[in-house]
């Protein structure tokens, strides 16, 4: 049996034509046409579907970041899981466009690959009454001006579109202050805050490679603060990001590799995980432990 999870909602889900060419590639990917198809954004048994599942079956999963990101936390911590695969739709999942450039992942018919032992130890975030886990990263600013920019000019990068883009929405970028990190237990204060990224993976916003150090069979996330930020210096780190020479400065730019992070903020009303924005309040907790 193949259960096949997607999301109603998704861009690839709404092209009926494409989304059953896909589903024609896994039943000759896994040679199995006994499948049962399941929309998350409907479905409420999602864990018994897995606990019912047995060795033989196979579980494929169909979306975007934010579909393997909700799943994942749905299934989570279910012991003996049946083999999981992610179906590689475009460039656009970060999730997917990591792990498909490692050596040693699995891959089916080249667009299948088992996600396993990526959905194992993931970092976990408490925001407000919330508990949830995350994929690749968490993004926190004052607003989501920054988010459309980053993920608008990622995705067909020209460099005059860039400046252009950049001109007319610099002033729309708000600024954290009074940023207050624990990181392992040590203090650190920020002002002139343009970013905070939690990052499991190196990627986020649709492509870009902000945590090249990130590592994610890690026992430790990579922190990523944007400070210190004027006007002047925003054109030289946003550009700077975009070709992956942003750690080089360091005034600007701190990198940290933590277990376990607090972040204080008086003015952070809501927050970017997976992709989802998620209201949230003036302290987040992430924890990640093997």
């Amino acid at each position: 049996m193949i259960y096949i999870f997607y999301n109603s909602l998704s861009k690839v889900a709404k092209q009926t034509k494409r989304f059953n060419e896909i589903i024609t590639k896994c039943i000759e990917a896994f040679n199995d046409y006994d499948i049962e198809k399941h929309d998350v954004a409907k479905v409420n048994n999602l864990k018994e579907i897995m606990h019912k599942c047995t060795e033989n079956d196979k579980v494929v999963l169909i979306g975007d970041d934010m579909t393997f990101s909700n799943i994942v936390n749905l299934i989570y911590q279910i012991p003996h899981l049946p083999d999981i695969y992610a179906y590689k739709y475009g460039d656009k999942c970060d999730f997917l466009r990591e792990i498909s450039r490692l050596e040693k992942v699995n891959i089916v018919n080249e667009r299948f690959f088992k996600i396993n032992d990526y959905i194992k130890n993931l970092p976990v975030a408490n925001y407000d009454i919330n508990k949830r886990i995350f994929l690749n990263s968490i993004g926190i600013s004052s607003d989501q001006s920054i988010w459309h920019f980053l993920r608008a000019t990622q995705q067909d990068f020209k460099v005059l579109d860039y400046l252009s883009n950049l001109f007319h929405q610099i002033d729309d970028f708000r600024i954290l202050n009074k940023c207050k990190i624990f990181v392992d237990g040590e203090e650190y204060y920020f002002n002139d805050v343009l970013f905070i990224m939690v990052m499991n993976g190196k990627y986020c916003e649709s492509g870009v490679r902000i945590a090249p150090h990130a590592n994610r069979k890690a026992d430790y996330v990579n922190l990523i603060v944007v400070h210190n930020v004027t006007k002047v210096t925003l054109n030289m780190l946003l550009f700077a990001i975009y070709f992956g020479e942003h750690l080089r400065y360091r005034r600007y730019i701190t990198e940290f590799k933590a277990k376990e992070i607090k972040i204080e903020c008086p003015t952070i009303r809501e927050i970017i995980i997976d992709g989802e924005r998620c209201e949230s309040g003036k302290i987040i907790k992430i924890k990640k432990h093997k």
